[in-house]
């Protein structure tokens, strides 16, 4: 009778389930392209009703000119911190749409011997775009509904220009002017302007974009916040100029936690080595970790690339803080709108003049110290953690509350007829 030695049915046994599950980290950026005509393609996944477990998805948009620096993202990504693929294992997601690439979402796990894997659970048509409301609704509802879990977090990467219409920040003059080259109901789609910027200055990373055919397609935050379709632990913007109270206020009821900066992000971003590992190896998501990694990794450069402000709201308090600007902004209203400007701390570079800071602006505006202290109050109870570089490209940054806001009296019409249907001016009245 044959004698089967069982180490060697186990080894050829594991092999099978290597080739057959796994994509080695040197495949993972080949993103073979797929005939799926205009509809996305579902990879059959086993449904997981798991509900002990936390789920992180890294959404990631990189269809214009942050696809390198994301690419190289994904890397640190897969070489940090990797759970594993059980039932009860934590669930790491990531959503890639690199240029010359069709996005897909996969799942990154490490298997049994500890090697690093992929997944590709969700592939989508050419000319996607991702940075579009019907996009990522489809993605974070497939998301919902193939891995229950206690716990949603959501890191958004891509360019963006905080609560502004999608085009404005490139081009401000073609909606000022009244020209009729866009409507305050525009398109997503807007002609691609590339901003003027100081040649010496690093890179730095409507909400999302994705340029096509001359074409720059961007979300608005409201569209944004629909989209989502389930209330997330958090979410985490390595992105420029997301840091305003607008962009807190829009998403409350949608996050309990956001950390993001008020001015713009230089291209690396978050430390995406440790994001994993502070989001999902702990217990509980360690967001303030992430951002205080974000901050020292800044403040120990030098020259221009020590250039970084962060913070992190408690999105459960922003009530409170909604409930006293509102108080605050009716009683200084006439000196709100008559605030010198220059006098102001600004979070913009070059004349994008549509971010400054929100204590700043009602301390420059002659709030009493009573107002003062109240504001000051509902500030320490709502964030959490904040920091900033002594300057950020050139700005000096000396008076930081942690939040945006945009000032009435530097900016236009068109902005504040935009301006007031935000959930902030709806609950607050900043603009008239």
């Amino acid at each position: 009778m044959m004698i089967i030695d069982m180490r060697y049915i186990w080894i050829l046994l594991s092999a099978i389930y290597i080739l057959s599950s796994c994509t080695a980290l040197e495949d993972e950026f080949r993103f073979p392209a797929t005939n799926t005509g205009d509809r996305s393609e579902r990879v059959p996944v086993k449904r997981d009703t798991s509900e002990r477990r936390k789920v992180f998805v890294a959404y990631l948009c990189g269809n214009n000119s942050l696809s390198s620096y994301i690419k190289d993202d994904i890397e640190d990504l897969l070489g940090g911190y990797v759970p594993g693929s059980g039932r009860s294992s934590d669930v790491f997601l990531i959503y890639s749409h690199l240029t010359k690439s069709d996005p897909v979402l996969f799942r990154a796990y490490s298997d049994i011997q500890g090697q690093v894997c992929r997944d590709t659970i969700l592939k989508m048509p050419s000319g996607t775009v991702s940075s579009s409301a019907s996009t990522l609704n489809e993605v974070m509802t497939f998301i919902k509904d193939t891995y229950r879990a206690r716990s949603y977090g959501l890191l958004f990467s891509s360019h963006a220009t905080g609560w502004l219409p999608p085009g404005y920040y490139s081009s401000p003059g073609s909606y000022d002017a009244g020209a009729g080259v866009f409507q305050l109901n525009c398109s997503m789609a807007v002609p691609y302007i590339e901003p003027e910027r100081d040649e010496n200055w690093p890179a730095v990373k409507s909400i999302g974009q994705d340029v096509m055919n001359g074409m720059s397609y961007e979300m608005t935050v409201m569209e944004f916040a629909d989209a989502l379709p389930m209330k997330f632990d958090y979410i985490l913007f390595d992105a420029c100029l997301m840091g305003g109270i607008e962009i807190a206020y829009e998403l409350k009821d949608k996050c309990g936690r956001i950390g993001f900066s008020q001015t713009e992000v230089l291209a690396d971003g978050f430390d995406y080595s440790k994001l994993a590992s502070d989001l999902l190896e702990k217990t509980e998501p360690d967001v303030e970790s992430v951002c205080r990694n974000y901050f020292e990794h800044y403040n120990a450069q030098s020259g221009a690339y020590r250039s970084a402000t962060i913070s992190m709201v408690d999105c459960g308090k922003l009530d409170d803080l909604a409930k006293i600007c509102s108080e605050i902004f009716e009683k200084y209203r006439t000196e709100i709108g008559n605030v010198p400007a220059y006098s102001v701390q600004r979070y913009f570079t070059g004349n994008h003049h549509w971010f400054y800071d929100l204590k700043d602006i009602i301390a420059k505006a002659g709030a009493n110290e009573t107002d003062i202290a109240g504001l000051d109050k509902a500030l320490e109870e709502c964030i959490v953690y904040k920091a900033a570089t002594p300057e950020f490209l050139g700005v000096e940054i000396e008076n930081y509350s942690g939040l945006s806001m945009y000032l009435p009296c530097n900016g236009s019409r068109y902005l504040d007829t935009y301006y007031a249907d935000l959930q902030w001016n709806l609950h607050t009245s900043l603009v008239k």
